[in-house]
């Protein structure tokens, strides 16, 4: 069986559409796949049953920006909701309606994610107003992927970005300089922080039946101690697995696991192709993970 549980579409920073994306999945040959567009589940909305090849399952899924409550540091995490796949599958059971927690959990979701991005325009408009800085928002956003059609960015967007920005300006020597500064807390631009915490984003998954898997963990450059600690961590609150096999990295890793290309298509990422990974599943770890997301058949 092949299974790809993370591609995204123009619905958040992808180039091909969710339809079209369904049947480029179709003529790569996988079976089962997930969309996971970046803190928007607004593929799945839209997806008509009609649009769903017939011998592909499609997990609704979506890709969460969020940070460890261990230190703050940056993760991704992958929140499927295989209870409402959609598509032919001879074995799980397919095409249950959306619930309404499901509902208004998408809706927080993009709530949340217009909320950090307005939080960086009103940093941008309060620093350019109380320093006379002159800073350019269009380019932040072009510099950190953030998308002000669709209101998705592909990077957690807070105090750091702004920081790492301010330093491309000249502005400061070093990121930190900036939380002494323009960014402190006690700065007449501070703006407050919408919450993104991996730990409360599980369980507020888990409580309406979904699951959690961090995405490529190894890719961030964090020591294997700080990425352990975070991992414990996000299991205490209910962490399913961790994305072991993506077109970066192959992280090494025991328990329940997943696969996923990162699709973004040719023109965002022209090296990365639907159903290529650095490794591939095991049939014990396709059982494991099939067995996680929709129970021992």
């Amino acid at each position: 069986m092949h299974i790809d549980l993370h591609m995204h579409t123009t619905c958040s920073d992808g180039d091909t559409s969710p339809e079209s994306v369904l049947l480029q999945c179709e003529s790569a040959g996988l079976d089962i796949v997930a969309i996971t567009d970046h803190d928007t589940l607004e593929a799945h909305q839209i997806l008509t049953d009609s649009q769903i090849p017939s011998n592909i399952l499609l997990i609704p899924g979506v890709e969460l920006s969020v940070s460890s409550d261990v230190d703050g540091l940056k993760h991704h995490l992958l929140a499927y909701f295989p209870q409402f796949s959609r598509g032919s599958s001879p074995t799980f059971k397919t095409n249950v309606p959306f619930s309404n927690e499901f509902i208004q959990f998408s809706e927080s979701l993009n709530k949340m994610r217009e909320a950090r991005i307005q939080r960086a325009f009103n940093y941008f408009k309060k620093l350019n107003e109380v320093y006379s800085l002159n800073l350019d928002f269009e380019e932040f956003c072009v510099l950190n992927k953030i998308n002000l059609i669709n209101k998705t960015s592909e990077n957690v967007i807070g105090r750091p970005l702004i920081a790492k920005y301010l330093v491309l300006k000249g502005l400061i020597e070093k990121s930190g300089d900036a939380f002494k500064s323009y960014l402190s807390d006690n700065s007449p631009a501070y703006q407050a922080l919408p919450k993104t915490s991996m730990e409360d984003n599980i369980k507020q998954v888990k409580k309406i039946g979904g699951k959690c898997f961090i995405a490529h963990p190894g890719i961030w450059g964090y020591t294997e101690e700080q990425v352990q600690k975070h991992i414990q961590s996000a299991q205490a609150a209910g962490l399913d697995g961790i994305e072991k096999y993506h077109s970066e990295q192959t992280y090494a890793c025991e328990g329940v696991v997943s696969r996923g290309s990162d699709f973004h298509g040719p023109s965002v990422k022209a090296d990365t192709f639907l159903n290529v990974t650095q490794g591939n599943l095991t049939e014990t770890e396709e059982k494991t993970l099939l067995d996680t997301l929709f129970g021992k058949q």
